[in-house]
């Protein structure tokens, strides 16, 4: 549910434990050295076992410790890509944080997000970054902390657009 109000807007969310553990990748993401590891990391992989499986399919002798290496990487991908959404997943169910609606306040001086436990707010400039993606708005307030905007909390796609314009105008370019 959204409401606005003179240039304000207050968005009603109730998060999926999808919503959670979609924010992963916007937020592994956002740093590019980050990004920038992970792909070096994948090509290293694949070229290694490529050389490896070339060795071996040429009859010969293949360096333990390259083995070694595409195991560590391989090992890192499903931590990645395995491990952490499913420990994200048992956090929503154990924290319960689908049964916590909160709202959200995008205001002219302050972002606001309160809950059943409490509230925080934070004037426009103390707002750390934020993220677009196709399914949701992710607020960054501290390096660890975010607050999740998904995309169905909006009532349109309008609605979503201005919630864009309003965090480009108040916080600045997207991380």
């Amino acid at each position: 549910m959204l409401h606005l109000l003179d240039g304000e807007m207050k968005i009603r969310v109730q998060l999926t434990e999808e919503d959670y553990v979609s924010t992963l990748w916007p937020t592994l993401f956002s740093n590019r050295r980050t990004l920038v590891f992970l792909i070096l990391a994948a090509i290293s992989t694949l070229v290694t076992a490529g050389s490896n499986i070339a060795d071996l399919l040429r009859g010969e002798p293949v360096e333990s410790s390259r083995w070694v290496f595409v195991s560590v990487m391989v090992v890192l991908a499903w931590v990645l890509f395995i491990g952490t959404p499913s420990k994200m997943r048992k956090a929503f169910r154990v924290q319960k944080l689908g049964e916590r609606p909160f709202e959200v306040e995008l205001g002219e001086e302050e972002f606001k997000s309160t809950n059943d436990r409490g509230y925080t707010v934070l004037k426009w400039p103390d707002v750390l970054k934020w993220r677009q993606t196709k399914k949701m708005i992710v607020v960054y307030v501290t390096e660890q902390q975010c607050v999740v905007l998904p995309h169905h909390a909006f009532s349109s796609e309008g609605d979503f657009s201005a919630a864009v314009t309003i965090l480009q105008s108040k916080v600045g370019k997207t991380a």
